[in-house]
């Protein structure tokens, strides 16, 4: 019996000791070029990570700058340590949450790999038979869905800032009388800093919708590997230097 299937992302799976009919390969699965559905079993490349690095980093940067707008302060301050160190805490909780739950609560990722920048968008490529017949699926697994579980966690953890940080500031203010500690959960700080992530995130997961094919790029050379350390680079430079580069205070 052939596999083949009309589309590009259709292919088959064995079930009940016979092929399937054409149908969108469940997810963790693509299609190969016998229209079979293979799981994905292939390590992350290079630039997955750099890609998966610079979608977390720019989140990281955004509230790093709300902090700023919130606090309105030209020095590193206790306040804006204490959001610095709930931003960095609550991103790595959520990116280790979003690889977990990715793949069945292992601390590991496997991927199908991209072959082509149509892989990010299979929704355009389906076969034309009929309305009913589709073979949507995500074709670079985890690399599309992963980002949009690690906004949505990332979500969660925004939300509960105010409870969890106004408690901890309460209990160390009744230990320690500080009245840096007091003005954290006196003035309106947290809700100030919230609201301005809150609607970043939608922002952020309507970009990566739109144009992850296109962030994530081909390029291979000798140097690539030393481009990872360039990740960390602008976050590093942006709590090192905001203090200077206010146009207010220039």
């Amino acid at each position: 019996m052939s596999t083949s299937c009309p589309g590009i992302y259709c292919g088959r799976i064995w079930i009940n000791d016979s092929w399937s009919d054409c149908m969108a390969c469940p997810r963790g699965f693509r299609s190969n070029n016998d229209h079979i559905c293979e799981q994905c079993d292939n390590d992350l490349q290079l630039y997955d990570w750099i890609y998966l690095s610079f979608m977390v980093v720019i989140f990281v940067l955004i509230q790093l700058y709300f902090v700023d707008k919130s606090t309105r302060s030209d020095k590193l301050n206790f306040i804006s340590l204490t959001f610095f160190t709930a931003i960095f805490c609550e991103t790595i909780l959520a990116s280790v949450l979003s690889v977990l739950l990715s793949n069945d609560w292992k601390l590991e990722l496997k991927t199908c790999g991209v072959k082509s920048f149509s892989d990010w968008y299979t929704l355009f490529y389906n076969p034309s038979l009929n309305e009913h017949f589709h073979c949507t699926n995500e074709a670079v697994y985890p690399l599309y869905s992963i980002v949009f579980l690690f906004y949505l966690i990332s979500l969660g953890f925004v939300l509960i800032r105010h409870f969890y940080l106004r408690v901890v500031s309460c209990i160390i203010y009744l230990l320690t009388s500080s009245s840096q500690i007091k003005n954290l959960y006196s003035k309106n700080f947290l809700t100030k800093n919230i609201y301005y992530v809150l609607y970043s995130i939608p922002a952020l997961m309507f970009i990566h919708a739109m144009l992850a094919g296109v962030i994530l790029t081909e390029m291979k050379g000798k140097y690539d590997y030393l481009l990872l350390l360039l990740v960390p680079f602008p976050t590093l430079f942006y709590i090192f230097t905001s203090k200077f580069s206010d146009p207010s205070k220039l």
